[in-house]
């Protein structure tokens, strides 16, 4: 019985002659492969066999970028964790331009903050002006994508390095207490001789 509700639902479906686009979405229509029409919000007309519709969520959307520990032209440790926001204005351009939005533009990001950051020294590298300049360099238009945001969640910079420096006659328990300052937060700095 379950087999032959599905192959109802199929063959409804592929005889349906019309499509509904949600007024936060838009759709592409794309007739004999190749005749390549924009719809927005509203019920419209297809023609089974020939027409092939791709429906995306225009609604703005939030992608986090993780953590990237980058070195500034100066040789100084920033860390940051951010967030990207971003909605899609156009539909047709970015079915045209990018196959995989999030991760595209994602990876764009990553690489333009990384970029950024090792151009500049640590004094030139404030949130919003690292933001101000990758915002852009990004030129979110050309893939009909807009309302740009780009939010840290978190800055680091010029982070202290520890360094030991293996010597033969330092005792073992100096290293576990390094390692046990480093657990608690404290700043401890061990030099050989």
């Amino acid at each position: 019985m379950n087999i032959l509700q599905n192959i109802l639902d199929f063959l409804k479906h592929l005889l349906k002659w019309w499509f509904i686009v949600e007024p936060w979405e838009q759709a592409v229509r794309v007739r004999f492969g190749k005749h390549v029409l924009l719809f927005h919000g509203g019920a419209h007309f297809r023609i089974p066999f020939f027409d092939t519709v791709y429906t995306q969520n225009t609604r703005r959307r939030l992608t986090p970028i993780g953590s990237q520990t980058l070195t500034t032209m100066d040789r100084k440790l920033v860390t940051i964790h951010s967030t990207l926001g971003f909605s899609i204005t156009d539909v047709l351009k970015l079915q045209q331009t990018l196959h995989d939005c999030d991760g595209t533009i994602l990876q764009h990001v990553t690489a333009l903050l990384a970029q950024d950051i090792a151009t500049h020294i640590l004094s030139d590298c404030a949130p919003t002006e690292v933001m101000k300049r990758v915002k852009a360099a990004l030129q979110l238009e050309q893939y009909g994508l807009g309302n740009l945001e780009i939010a840290l969640t978190s800055y680091i910079a010029d982070i202290r390095t520890i360094r030991l420096i293996n010597d033969s006659s330092a005792p073992w328990f100096q290293a576990s207490h390094l390692t046990t300052s480093l657990a608690t937060g404290d700043k401890t700095e061990m030099y050989g001789r």
